[in-house]
């Protein structure tokens, strides 16, 4: 689909898979890996996750995959998450945390994973507060996360 056409919501190329089964899970995975890009850098990560929540409205955990190089285009949809997201930053490398990623995790009361650390109290902290993650530092704001430079 070309970029015009994405409509934050309704933007699609979303995988899913109702089972326990890891295999079959890693299978979809492959798939839509496969299948990945879209043309432009900008993820749908929030209509993925809210995807999930419809596909499971009585799970408690949600796990997020996400690709620490491509920020969400479609934050404006937070507010719409109702439950805590797990979020596990890919293609970290030596590269700072997407601060969206943190924001994700924070503002559903969720967590962030990194190879290196399990951060599970992004939304005790205060705005205006700073947590060190990988050597990089970010502050807390009314919005979100930023990174301190």
């Amino acid at each position: 689909m070309p970029d015009s056409l994405k409509v934050i919501g309704s933007t699609g190329g979303i995988y899913g898979t109702p089972t326990t089964d890891l295999n079959s899970v890693l299978a979809v995975m492959q798939t839509a890996m496969k299948n990945g890009n879209g043309g432009d850098a900008p993820e749908n990560d929030i209509e993925a996750i809210l995807y999930g929540i419809a596909q499971c409205p009585n799970c408690s955990n949600l796990i997020h995959i996400a690709d620490n190089q491509a920020t969400p285009r479609d934050m404006v949809l937070l507010p719409n998450v109702n439950k805590p997201v797990k979020v596990i930053t890919c293609q970290l490398n030596s590269t700072p945390v997407n601060p969206a990623l943190l924001t994700i995790a924070a503002q559903t009361g969720g967590s962030l994973h990194t190879l290196e650390q399990d951060i599970i109290n992004l939304s005790s902290i205060p705005v205006n507060g700073t947590i060190v993650i990988g050597g990089y530092t970010y502050q807390r704001t009314t919005n979100g996360y930023i990174r301190i430079l």
